[in-house]
């Protein structure tokens, strides 16, 4: 479903007004991944009917239900004018790479790192070769490939989807360990350390929006700042949980605020980067690359971030508090690091207005893919 909502903004709204529409994209995903921290707290501690964690699953079922009911009454159709045929071997090949990297992954810490876990991580990288020579044979026999290569010849699309998984290898691993620190290490419940998040949620929002203006008028340079200021702000984190300052929400709340001025600035104009150049027949498969690459790039994180995080976290000096503030101080150097990572690949972003469509021929192309509707 999520590669679609990129597809339809890329196919529908005209170019010049795609970074106000990506801003409110950015604003959403961004919030709800902050947010979700604080409604699963929720709902964790309202124990519905007995049942524990479970609700934070049943949840999708209402939002799903709610999803259906406004795509089918408030998007309209779209459609290429010449059906693509579904590259089986693309799917299954890629299926198997994707498992071969990510389970290892996810799962290797706990394992304890046994051999098959590295033999996994060496047969996804044969895999993803592999999907690479057929997709470019299909190419090249005039077929309909999975991911067509040629994408990445587009140097605001390669740099953005190296960007994007090192952005998710950041958001989402850090917050998971986070939560785990604020429950394990302050012993705060699963709201408790949900409403932490409150604060950090409300500035990411404020500044997405801000980004979706800034952007048509400075550019790059919104990223540019966006990534500084979250590299900072990780900083920041390591500063004062290493030197002096107590474990406590009070001292992480003013640290997470400032990683949402900066994400807030960064993530929101990243989505767009991707795929501002993009040309719209190529809007479907370019749109599943990017959702890919933030999958990817969140399993990658966190399984750094936890091998990172959970051999810092030695109680046996100090208690568990102290135990906990020095892994979550090493984590943040590793997603400090990452975030000096994303703000080179920002700078190696084209610069200037996109040599994309026009609007008119954005609207032309969207209103003859509606005639199906």
């Amino acid at each position: 479903m999520l590669p679609q909502v990129y597809a339809v903004i890329t196919v529908l709204v005209p170019e010049k007004e795609r970074h106000r529409v990506f801003g409110v994209l950015g604003a959403v995903v961004g919030l709800a991944t902050i947010g979700g921290q604080v409604v699963g707290g929720l709902l964790i501690s309202a124990d519905l009917f007995g049942s524990g964690w479970r609700p934070v699953f049943w949840i999708n079922v209402p939002i799903g239900l709610a999803a259906i009911l406004l795509a089918i009454g408030r998007i309209p159709e779209s459609r290429a004018a010449l059906a693509r045929k579904l590259d089986v071997r693309g799917v299954v090949v890629l299926s198997v790479a994707l498992f071969l990297l990510a389970f290892p992954l996810i799962q290797g810490h706990e394992a304890g790192w046994p051999w098959w876990t590295w033999a996994g991580l060496a047969a996804s990288v044969l895999g993803l070769a592999l999907f690479v020579s057929i997709e470019r044979r299909i190419g090249r026999l005039g077929g309909d490939p999975l991911l067509r290569i040629s994408l990445f010849a587009t140097r605001s699309f390669s740099v953005g989807i190296v960007l994007v998984l090192a952005i998710y290898a950041v958001i989402t691993s850090y917050y998971l360990v986070l939560s785990i620190a604020l429950q394990d290490g302050l012993g705060l419940s699963a709201l408790g350390a949900g409403l932490v998040y409150t604060p950090a949620a409300a500035t990411f929002f404020v500044f997405s929006m801000i980004a979706g203006r800034l952007v048509p008028k400075y550019g790059r340079r919104v990223l540019e700042i966006g990534a500084i200021v979250l590299a900072i702000g990780y900083a920041a984190t390591v500063i004062v949980l290493t030197y002096g300052l107590p474990f406590t929400p009070g001292v992480v709340i003013p640290t997470l605020m400032l990683q949402s001025v900066g994400g807030g600035l960064l993530i929101t104009p990243s989505l767009n980067a991707v795929l501002t150049r993009i040309d719209p027949d190529d809007a479907g498969i370019a749109s599943g690359v990017l959702s890919t690459a933030q999958q990817v790039g969140a399993a990658l994180g966190v399984a750094i971030i936890g091998v990172v995080f959970f051999n810092s976290f030695d109680s046996a000096d100090g208690g568990r508090t102290a135990a906990a503030a020095h892994a979550l101080a090493m984590s943040s150097v590793f997603t400090f690091t990452t975030a000096i990572v994303a703000a080179v690949l920002v700078y190696l972003l084209p610069k200037g207005q996109p040599a994309g469509s026009s609007p008119k021929k954005v609207r032309a192309r969207s209103s003859s893919r509606q005639q199906g509707m």
